[in-house]
């Protein structure tokens, strides 16, 4: 049954708190590829950003299976929750101070690209370990779904919401979506984590 995972206490709170998390990306990609062109109006620099933010994240993906079979996989993902975030409010700051550049933008972008990098591999391994067996492919859907639907729905959110208070604004939902996964993780118990592979299946 295609809601079947979400019989499981544990991850249907990860599910949930994943809202917080797959929205936030949602935002932050539109609004820093906003920024950007307000700054600067250049083709170029947007090409840049998108460089910025992949190519460290796909990097360090080679490596994010092996960090999750050694480091508490629930502490990790806290970890970079949290760094996320700080990184998106100094960008809120820099934007709502009217002292943002470009390369404050790229910066920051490629920054969370890393840390994006250790996030989604540890990510899918942890999620395996909230449920049954025989739950895995209603979690994969459910995770898919979560992912489409945001795809969908948000984009033209984040544009009314850039309109009405600004891209700082936008900046700091992103940091408390994010923050919403790092209270959901708190004090949530899981079993002992199984060793992944250091190649991970995209959400």
């Amino acid at each position: 049954m295609l809601f079947s995972a979400l019989r499981s206490p544990r991850y249907r709170r990860y599910w949930f708190g994943s809202i917080g998390t797959v929205g936030a990306s949602q935002l932050i990609l539109m609004a820093q590829g906003w920024l950007v062109f307000q700054l600067s109006g250049s083709p170029m620099d947007l090409g840049a950003l998108g460089a910025a933010v992949s190519v460290p994240s796909i990097f360090i993906m080679i490596f994010g299976g092996i960090l999750a079979d050694r480091w508490d996989r629930r502490r990790l993902i806290m970890t970079t929750s949290v760094i996320t975030a700080g990184l998106l409010l100094i960008q809120a700051a820099l934007d709502y101070l009217a002292i943002v550049e470009v390369w404050h933008v790229l910066v920051i972008g490629a920054l969370i690209g890393i840390v994006t990098g250790f996030e989604w591999p540890t990510r899918q391994a942890f999620f395996a370990s909230l449920i049954e067996p025989d739950q895995m492919m209603s979690a994969v859907s459910l995770n898919s779904i979560l992912w489409q639907a945001s795809r969908m729905v948000l984009p033209g959110l984040t544009g009314i919401l850039i309109a009405a208070a600004g891209t700082s604004m936008v900046f700091v939902m992103g940091a408390l979506g994010f923050m919403v996964m790092f209270a959901t993780l708190l004090g949530m118990p899981v079993r002992r984590q199984a060793p992944v592979s250091g190649n991970s299946v995209q959400q």
